[in-house]
């Protein structure tokens, strides 16, 4: 009877060990484990099969939820796709499970970080997009991603570059432009100009100081006071100098400093007002108002065709 049982069992094997429908097919497919999944995940995304890549995501994300990386690749193949919601969901969660990744470290923040910038640049969000894009930047300054050649630290600093265009920042609109390669035919400079210092509410408390453009002049005298003897540009066409110079409109103030060639007499360039002859600037001592400031400067004297000309310059870059 043993010796029966024994037939049985090894035909058995047999029988079912050659059935076409025996579950050894990982022979030939690979398992669905985890490492697998990330690779045909990244792979799907990388030919710009986002629906097959989310797929894959998820299921990693199910196997090990503690795992950053599948909430990336999530967060990347929703931005695809475009499902802005759902991306940024998912990069939060990349953020909040980032500790969990010793080994991507800071390569996965820059990389959650970059694709928080662009969903926010899609909802048209520039204040949010330019701090996730610098968060980048502090991170990794010659970032590139690395399933995805067009996400890199050229691509985000022209988004920076729209985004301040859109901010109405024609001033770092305008720099950021410049150290990418721009050419302005627009926009001069000017070393040791003058203007008048104006108080505003809180001078006297915080330091801030107005300075409005006067015409230059050459100082032969150098008291930062106009002599009827010294020669000037007559910006404003009335051969006359003038304390007011109604012609030279801003786009950068680089420095302010007093009369006085003393190391404690540069100032902090606050803002400008775009398109005007005003600027504002802060520190101590306190400049006696109606004083004039030395101020080294770029500006134009056909603020229109300057804006066209940066625009013109950003399509240009974003070819």
């Amino acid at each position: 009877m043993r010796k029966y049982f024994i037939l049985f069992i090894l035909s058995a094997i047999i029988q079912f060990g050659c059935n076409p429908y025996s579950d050894d097919n990982y022979l030939y497919n690979p398992p669905d484990t985890y490492v697998n999944l990330m690779v045909e995940g990244w792979g799907a995304y990388v030919t710009g099969d986002f629906d097959i890549a989310i797929e894959a995501f998820q299921s990693a994300a199910d196997r090990d939820a503690t795992k950053p990386e599948p909430y990336l690749g999530l967060g990347w193949s929703y931005a695809r796709t475009p499902n802005l919601e759902s991306a940024k969901a998912n990069f939060s969660k990349t953020l909040a499970f980032s500790d969990f990744d010793d080994e991507l470290g800071d390569t996965l923040l820059a990389e959650t970080y970059a694709g928080m910038a662009y969903v926010f640049m899609a909802e048209e969000n520039c204040e949010s997009a330019i701090e996730y894009s610098q968060n980048v930047i502090g991170l990794n300054p010659t970032f590139q991603m690395r399933y995805d050649v067009s996400i890199n630290i050229d691509r985000l600093e022209l988004m920076e570059l729209i985004c301040n265009f859109n901010l109405h920042s024609i001033s770092e609109a305008y720099l950021m432009a410049k150290d990418m390669g721009g050419e302005f035919t627009t926009v001069f400079q000017q070393i040791n100009g003058q203007a008048t210092v104006e108080h505003i509410d809180n001078t006297e408390l915080t330091g801030e100081h107005k300075g409005i453009l006067q015409e230059v002049f050459e100082d032969v005298n150098e008291d930062c006071v106009y002599d009827s003897l010294e020669t000037f540009t007559d910006a404003n066409n009335n051969n006359l100098w003038d304390i007011v110079n109604e012609s030279y409109f801003l786009i950068y103030v680089e420095s302010v400093l007093l009369c006085s060639e003393t190391p404690d007499s540069v100032y902090s360039v606050l803002s400008i007002d775009e398109g005007t002859n005003t600027f504002y600037f802060q520190e101590n001592p306190i400049i006696p108002n109606e004083d004039t400031i030395i101020a080294n400067y770029y500006y134009v004297e056909d603020y229109g065709l300057f804006l066209n000309e940066l625009l013109a310059i950003l399509s240009s870059l974003n070819n």
